[in-house]
């Protein structure tokens, strides 16, 4: 496999069910780390892929034009892709099927750094989470 084979964002790690994002929202645990609050929890058994699942949204309210929107998806997909080696490895490791959901809660489009370190410390703060005996994460940081 090429290195560039290993980065792909594949079909499988699109988390696209309705009834699976309504779930994060639902049961997920939410941290936030400006420009994004994001949602995660643990899919059931019966839909479960031991490949993390995520979904991106930017609000239509904040963003009215579609090619900002898209920019900022692409943007967001992009920085997750590159940086869940970690977190891939913890699920297949302890069989952690786990769905992600990003939303972009900022009103002007961040420069494409801002988002991926923001995105960097929130995937380091699920790894933690689940590393250490998915002990309380504080809410809300």
């Amino acid at each position: 496999m090429t290195p560039m084979e290993k980065l792909r964002f594949r079909k499988e790690e699109k988390l696209k069910s309705r009834k699976a994002i309504a779930d994060v929202f639902d049961r997920g645990t939410q941290l936030f780390q400006y420009p994004f609050k994001m949602y995660f929890d643990v899919l059931p058994e019966e839909t479960a892929s031991c490949i993390p699942q995520m979904s991106v949204s930017v609000p239509k309210k904040k963003f009215k034009k579609a090619v900002d929107r898209n920019k900022l998806k692409r943007r967001i997909r992009e920085a997750y892709r590159l940086n869940n080696k970690a977190l891939k490895t913890l699920c297949i490791e302890k069989a952690l099927p786990l769905s992600i959901m990003w939303v972009y809660i900022a009103r002007e489009i961040e420069p494409y750094e801002k988002i991926e370190s923001s995105l960097r410390k929130l995937l380091h703060k699920v790894n933690e989470h689940y590393t250490h005996g998915g002990q309380d994460i504080k809410k809300g940081s």
